[in-house]
Formats: C-alpha cells, structure tokens, sequence
C-alpha cells in the first residue's frame, strides 16, 4: 500500500496519545485510511484532516472552518494547522453529542465501528468499508513497533491480559526437546509482519464448525473482508493445517495479535475436543511453549484477548468451563488442562 509521508506522521503521532491504547484503534485508523485515501485526499494534504470531519463550533479550539469541494459534497470542514491538532480535533469530535457512548464501545474495533459508523456517514456500507481495512490498520500498528496493548494495560509492558490465581508460575522444566507435529501447509494471504515482536502468547479459538475444510477455505477467501485467519487450524480427526507461518502476524486474537499464535479448533457449540484433536492440540502446544520459551500463563482463549465471544467455546468443558463462562473461567480450565493433559506424563512443571 502507498502511504503519503504525512499519513505515516499520522500514524506515529496517532498512537502516542494516551487515547491510542484504546482496544478501538485499529478502527480509527481503518477511518483514516478510508477518508484520506491513506493520505493523499485534498483534506489531508492541504488541510490535515483525515477523517473528513465537518467543521462544528465545538472544534475552534483546535481547527479553523474552511470550505471544501470534496468528492462527495461541497461543505466546510475543519482545518487543522498540525497533524497533533488532528489527532485531538478527533477525539474531541468524538465528545460531541451525537456519538455519546462511545467509550463503551472502545475496547474492541468491529462493536466501535457498528456503533460510530451509521453516525459517521450515510453510506450504509460505511461500517462494512471500515472493517475491511482493519487488517490493514492491525499492519500498520505492528510497523511502528507499538504492542497491541489495551486500555487495561500500563507503561511496563503489562497489556491488560487478565491473570488470576492457580495459574502455573512459569513455563516448564526438562531435558527433553519435542518434535513440530506433523502439519500440512496451506497459506492464508491474510498476514502481516510481527515488527520484530516476540511471541510470547497462544490464542486458543473455536471455529463454530466441524468442517476443517470449509475453515481453510474461508481462511484464504477474498470474501473474507476481516481478513481474519489462524496460524493453525485443528480437525476434528487431529489434523493440524498450518496457514501462517509462526513469524507473521494475522487478525485472529484482537490486542495479542502482535505477539500471538493463533489456533482454530474445528468445533460446534457444545462441543468439546474429541480425542484425537485434544491429542493433537496438545503436541502443537507443548512444541510451541518450547520454540519460544511461552509461560503457560500465557496460553489464553479468545475471549480473554479481550473480545466479548464466547470463543473458546465448549473447548475446555471437562476442565470446568463452557461457551458462557467468564475470562478467569476459561482461564483456570486451561491451565488444568496444561497440568493434566499436555504436560502432566512429563512431570515437567515448575512449582
């Protein structure tokens, strides 16, 4: 993608403020993308506004009103005499009446555009624009080397990832080295680079679907306009299909996307792993905390990304949690499932 200089200061300056670690920022910066044309809009380069924001009396203290031909309409807009007066003009802009609430929406980028995008524009494919691009937006976050943390997190690296009490205290202990399972390589082109971050975490996620083959499918699908995919995805008989290579990033694990590996287990609600898969799961796991040294603490489901889902689903439920448990649930049921089935015939646990 081709990105006016200017768009790039945008960016850097965009993530810096202390609104940026919001879970909701890729979905600001699909909009910057859209409304500027990455940059190159007459808005953008000649008035530093990249989000087509219309001028309003509640912004001239950070913009002036200029009159503008734009693609769509003649109207005034804002201008800002900086890139750092953008970037407040938006969330002030966000303060105004209409988009009252927005902070409730402001931990994940797909429930802030379903709310903000009807508001934003009458287009009716606003918000489907919008998220097209968050992708995209998930790229250009790992490019300037900025961890996907929430608005949990700190300035210590602590990401807001939720911890709770039982969890094993570090990664484990042993002479041994595991093999990579067998996999079958199939790529998604829906990948992005990690910056350099290391992997540090695992993502455990259900498909909703016991076919394998239709998941694969939709993982390199063009209509597949989240472009989301899984490093691997995981059968119902233990197959193991890998469609990201562990270096590269994909959109699977919303803030843990960056630092992730993504896995896909093929299930319905209600369904738990059958043997083979919990089998197979298990060895992909064990070979990945080794690879990169991954405290089990920090192999998470989905929903404790966070994301509202019920993701990982019924997964773990005889280890005591279901579609409709909480993130600590879900939680405590993987690290019992780490002590008892992935780890336990080794005795390799640190205490």
């Amino acid at each position: 993608m081709a990105y006016t200089e200017k768009f790039a200061q945008l960016i850097e300056i965009f993530l810096r403020h202390k609104n940026g670690k919001l879970g909701m920022r890729s979905a600001a910066i699909a909009q910057f993308i859209l409304e500027s044309g990455r940059g190159s809009s007459e808005l953008a380069r000649l008035h530093n506004n990249f989000a087509g924001i219309k001028w309003r009396p509640e912004m001239s203290s950070v913009a002036t009103k200029v009159t503008v031909d734009a693609p769509s309409e003649t109207a005034d807009f804002c201008h800002f005499d900086s890139i750092e007066n953008f970037v407040e003009g938006y969330w002030r802009f966000l303060g105004r009446k209409p988009y009252k609430g927005w902070k409730d929406h402001a931990d994940d980028s797909y429930r802030f555009i379903d709310f903000i995008g009807p508001i934003w524009a009458s287009d009716e494919n606003y918000p489907k624009k919008l998220k097209a691009l968050i992708g995209e937006a998930d790229g250009l976050i790992s490019a300037h080397g900025v961890s996907h943390q929430t608005d949990g997190g700190d300035d210590h690296g602590n990401d807001g990832a939720p911890c709770c009490e039982g969890m094993v205290s570090d990664y484990f202990s042993s002479t041994l080295e595991w093999e990579k399972p067998t996999v079958q390589w199939d790529p998604s082109p829906f990948n992005w680079s990690r910056g350099g971050t290391e992997i540090d975490t695992i993502v455990m996620h259900y498909t909703t679907s016991r076919n394998l083959s239709g998941t694969v499918s939709w993982f390199k699908d063009s209509k597949n306009v989240h472009k989301t995919a899984a490093h691997y995805v995981i059968g119902r008989d233990g197959t193991i299909v890998q469609m990201v290579k562990d270096e590269d990033a994909c959109t699977h694990g919303n803030s843990q996307n960056k630092r992730s590996i993504g896995i896909e287990h093929s299930a319905k609600t209600g369904d738990a792993m059958t043997a083979e898969q919990e089998e197979a799961s298990a060895a992909l796991v064990r070979w990945l905390v080794q690879e990169y040294e991954i405290k089990l603490e920090r192999v998470i489901g989905h929903k404790c990304a966070p994301r509202s889902t019920s993701c990982p689903g019924d997964l773990f439920k005889k280890y005591g949690a279901t579609s409709a448990s909480d993130c600590n649930e879900v939680t405590t049921a993987i690290q019992r499932w780490l002590r008892e089935k992935v780890f336990v015939q080794e005795n390799l646990l640190v205490a």
